[in-house]
């Protein structure tokens, strides 16, 4: 009679266990967080060389070769786990969905440049500020969220399977019950005079982080 060690792999394929499933998240995982980093790290680095009209410097260049490694892991990991997630099938939809990341990071990070402006010999991002923006900057970013977050949302949606849908429903979940229960608190303490006013954008972030908890979770169960 044969059983699941006979056969080559299937012992490690049917192993269920939370430890089982962190490691094959977390690998993943791992490898896009240091690309992501590194990518992130060139991009601010030459950013600031260039703002101190550093350009033609050794610093700019390393910058570059920094933020395309960290790129090129990003990318590589799209590609070899397309859901961040060890064992899952490698099919065109899984792809076409790991690309669908990879944009939706690249816009992101477009998003980030556009409110990134030289200061003082270093490098100001009026992203982390609720102060006045120039109104054609202002238009145009509102107007490139506006167009391109409902189309990335909805390849994403189309290319996942029923596994992901539940996993992304139950973050988007958890990301409205956060909001439901922080913001009325926040306005009633606002009101009270005990709690700072309100600030959409960190309900935002919260929101997202909440949901992000909680498809962790959710992967891990």
């Amino acid at each position: 009679m044969t059983n699941s060690d006979d056969i080559p792999g299937m012992a490690e394929d049917d192993d269920n266990s939370l430890g089982a499933r962190f490691r094959r998240f977390a690998v993943p995982v791992l490898s896009f967080a240091a690309g992501l980093t590194l990518l992130l790290s060139g991009m601010a680095w030459g950013a600031i060389q260039v703002a101190k009209d550093n350009i033609a410097s050794i610093d700019v260049a390393g910058a570059m070769i920094v933020g395309l490694i960290g790129g090129a892991i990003v990318v590589a990991t799209f590609r070899k786990w397309p859901t961040l997630t060890q064992g899952d099938p490698v099919t065109p939809r899984t792809r076409r969905y790991g690309w669908a990341m990879v944009a939706l990071i690249a816009f992101s990070m477009l998003i980030t440049l556009v409110f990134a402006r030289p200061s003082g010999g270093g490098l100001a991002n009026d992203l982390y500020s609720n102060g006045p923006l120039p109104t054609d900057l202002a238009v145009g970013a509102a107007l490139l969220w506006l167009v391109s977050m409902p189309l990335l949302a909805a390849i994403t949606r189309r290319n996942m399977d029923e596994v992901e849908r539940d996993l992304l429903i139950f973050g988007e979940s958890a990301g409205f019950r956060f909001f439901t229960t922080v913001a009325p608190a926040w306005w009633l303490g606002y009101r009270g005079g005990v709690l700072p006013q309100p600030d959409v954008m960190i309900l935002f972030v919260g929101v997202l982080i909440a949901s992000f908890i909680a498809n962790m979770a959710r992967r891990l169960t």
